[in-house]
Formats: C-alpha cells, sequence, structure tokens
C-alpha cells in the first residue's frame, strides 16, 4: 500500500476577475500552490505527489514544481471543466492502485500542517474515509427560495475543509456511481456520503481557509 497526495488545481480564477489561477499567485514569497506541495513533498508518509492542473497552466505549473523542487511530483495531469471532473480524473490515475490511499486537496488552501495529514492517514486506515472539518463560529440557516426553513444547532455544524483522504477502491466506486447517476457534489467527502460511505472527522485549522476572493490573499 502507498499514499499519494492529489493536489486539485484546475480553477481558473474567475471570481477574484485575475488572469492567472489564484493558486499560481504568489504570498510569501512563492506561489499559494507550492505551500501546501512543500507540505506534502516534505510530510514522511506521503509516497508520491500528483497534480490536476488548469490545462491553460499545465506547462508553467510543471515548471514551478521544477523550480521548487518537489522531488515526490509523480505527474501533473490536465484536469477537468469542473471540480468533480478533476477529482475523478485524479481518483482514476492508473499509476495509483486499488489497495493505495489518496489524499485530495484544493490547491487555494496553502495552510495545511503535517499534523492534519498525518491524523488522516491514521483515520482513513479504519474508515475509509475522512476529512478535515471545523467548528461552524456562526449560527447557520437552510434557507429555500430566500425563506429561513431551519437553524441547526452551531455545535453540530462544521466547515469543510481538504485534505480528504480515501481509501482508493472506495472513492473511485463512488466516482463511478457518481458519473452513472448524474449526481454533482461540493467536494468529496459529500460525494462519498451519498453513497453510504463513512466519514470520520480529523481537526482542521482557521488558518486552513481556501483563498477565493481579492481579500484573502
Amino acid at each position: 500500500m502507498k499514499i499519494y497526495a492529489i493536489i486539485l488545481a484546475g480553477g481558473s480564477g474567475s471570481r477574484m476577475n485575475i488572469s492567472i489561477p489564484k493558486q499560481l499567485l504568489c504570498i510569501a514569497g512563492k506561489p499559494v500552490i507550492i505551500h501546501s506541495a512543500e507540505i506534502f513533498n516534505n510530510h514522511p508518509e506521503i509516497d508520491g505527489l500528483f497534480c490536476i492542473s488548469n490545462h491553460e497552466f499545465l506547462i508553467e505549473t510543471k515548471q514551478l514544481f521544477q523550480k521548487y523542487k518537489i522531488g515526490k511530483l509523480i505527474d501533473i495531469f490536465p484536469g477537468g471543466n469542473t471540480r468533480q471532473e478533476s477529482s475523478f480524473i485524479a481518483v482514476n490515475i492508473p499509476f495509483i492502485k486499488n489497495e493505495d490511499i489518496i489524499l485530495l486537496h484544493d490547491a487555494a488552501r496553502p495552510f495545511i500542517s503535517p499534523d492534519m495529514i498525518s491524523s488522516l492517514i491514521s483515520e482513513v486506515k479504519n474508515y475509509g474515509c475522512a476529512g478535515t472539518y471545523i467548528n461552524s463560529t456562526d449560527t447557520a440557516a437552510i434557507v429555500n427560495d430566500g425563506i429561513i426553513i431551519d437553524v441547526p444547532e452551531r455545535k453540530t455544524v462544521f466547515l469543510t475543509q481538504t485534505p480528504q483522504a480515501f481509501k482508493t477502491e472506495i472513492i473511485r466506486q463512488c466516482h463511478a456511481m457518481a458519473l452513472k447517476e448524474n449526481f454533482q457534489a461540493t467536494d468529496d467527502a459529500g460525494l462519498a456520503l451519498k453513497y453510504g460511505c463513512t466519514i470520520k472527522t480529523v481537526p482542521g485549522n482557521i488558518n486552513n481557509f481556501k483563498i477565493t476572493n481579492n481579500g484573502d490573499i
């Protein structure tokens, strides 16, 4: 069994109205994507690293991984038109075997930690699926057509982060069923939950936010 990290970097940065994907913007002297790539690269339990890139910036992404000497990088593949399409490509990389474990991570989250990765790997071995989550500090509301229909207890509401970890055979089967049924999820844990999987939670961190808008930079 091998453990692989896959960075999903297929986004275009359209919500930020910029000419390059947000994962290629620089913060603290290096591109956003490289921050998390270095954490995976230096983690002793990660055997290899893949990247699913925006197809228009495939060459630039490869050059960045070379420049910053991400030695565990195995290959980079062009992504799809949606996150789920890119994730489907990721979980079906032929090099990865069914018995392996994969960690899927959004490139726009540069502030992951080695402890998160270690905890995910430990839990996914027992549960088959695991994800990073943090408590919501705000009260959430369920809204339908502009009308609040429910206010769940805040202690039961958590916010989803990445990485998320899976036994490869499990998440491949879930993606295959989703493709057959044309089911769309906003993340892989949600997709796995749809098809009956148990998702073990691992504590995330408030600093592990996703860069979405210009203010986040």
